[in-house]
């Protein structure tokens, strides 16, 4: 072989690795494991698939926080750009009309003599006009952060605050106040700060819906999480 033949091989290699590290930052991990074994003709034991598997957790969620952009859209703020109605998705709870109507008798107090525009909205419909909550920006928000920890909400933090921002309006110090959409958000997310206090709380004596405070709530999440990060069980190639 020539004295160039081993630079040749190892631009080769290089461009191939390259290659290989586009391919996995464009995949999520169970995509790259799928391959993995898809393409083998060896067979692992049961350690080195939870190590594959872990060091390809790990390098996924390094790319995902270097690159914030890919985060997924559902859980970014889209700062004041403002959906039309047809682009706003009905809110959707868990149980269904049994659901709608528990929310409906907690929040009617709130709303008088737009009781029946109420259960409209939490039913789906679009109203010509706002409700007037008759309470704080984030009292009322704080239901609707509580409802969906409590797995009763379906719909995503962004659809419950477009939801919520184009049928609901509040009474501010001097005058009646539209919801904004960051403020919303950020209720909705726990946002150290933006919860009332526990005087100021609403509808604490509901057993159906709990307040559960943000470091329960945090440790909860955890376990969750960690229940979900237990590596799948893939078929060793034969």
């Amino acid at each position: 072989m020539h004295w160039y033949g081993p630079l040749i091989l190892g631009w080769i290699y290089g461009l191939t690795r390259i290659n290989d590290t586009y391919l996995y930052a464009n995949q999520t991990v169970e995509q790259i494991l799928n391959n993995h074994y898809k393409n083998s003709d060896w067979k692992v034991n049961e350690e080195k698939e939870y190590k594959l598997y872990k060091s390809l957790k790990e390098e996924k969620e390094k790319q995902i926080f270097n690159n914030p952009a890919k985060v997924r859209n559902d859980e970014q703020p889209d700062g004041n750009v403002t959906p039309t109605i047809e682009e706003i998705k009905l809110i959707s709870f868990e149980g269904g009309t049994e659901t709608i109507l528990k929310i409906f008798n907690a929040l009617c107090g709130f709303f008088p003599e737009r009781e029946a525009e109420l259960r409209n909205v939490l039913g789906g419909k679009h109203l010509n006009e706002p409700l007037l909550f008759q309470g704080k920006c984030n009292q009322f928000v704080e239901v609707f952060r509580r409802l969906k920890y409590n797995h009763l909400i379906v719909s995503n933090y962004r659809e419950i605050r477009d939801w919520i921002c184009l049928n609901f309006a509040f009474k501010g110090i001097h005058n009646i106040e539209d919801f904004k959409k960051s403020t919303v958000y950020d209720i909705l997310k726990g946002k150290f700060g933006t919860e009332p206090t526990k005087k100021q709380r609403i509808l604490q004596d509901l057993d159906w819906l709990p307040y559960i405070c943000s470091e329960k709530l945090a440790a909860r999440n955890n376990m969750e999480n960690i229940g979900k990060t237990i590596p799948p069980k893939y078929p060793k190639s034969i």
